[in-house]
């Protein structure tokens, strides 16, 4: 369901404006020029309004926001370690 989300995203945000033939959920967003730090910033904008995520800044490598796969591995290990932490109760 999310990498739906995501695809729907990136396809309405920047592959209408810069189209580009053949992609797939691999597809190299950055390096095709598809999306630039502004786009990464639009990005974020997106995870973060949309899941209910705060991007750290450690988190800010290209390698989360490259492609359609690495945004939706990125929101799923996010939202997975947000369970696991709210989960936890503290022994007194």
């Amino acid at each position: 369901m999310n990498k739906k989300i995501i695809e729907e995203f990136i396809e309405s945000e920047f592959l209408r404006r810069t189209p580009v033939k053949d992609y797939d959920a691999d597809f190299s967003l950055i390096e095709s020029g598809v999306i630039d730090s502004l786009g990464i910033q639009l990005h974020i904008a997106f995870i973060e309004n949309r899941f209910g995520i705060q991007v750290d800044d450690m988190d800010l490598l290209p390698e989360n926001f490259d492609s359609i796969n690495a945004l939706t591995a990125y929101v799923e290990r996010d939202r997975k370690s947000t369970r696991l932490n709210s989960s936890h109760i503290p022994l007194s």
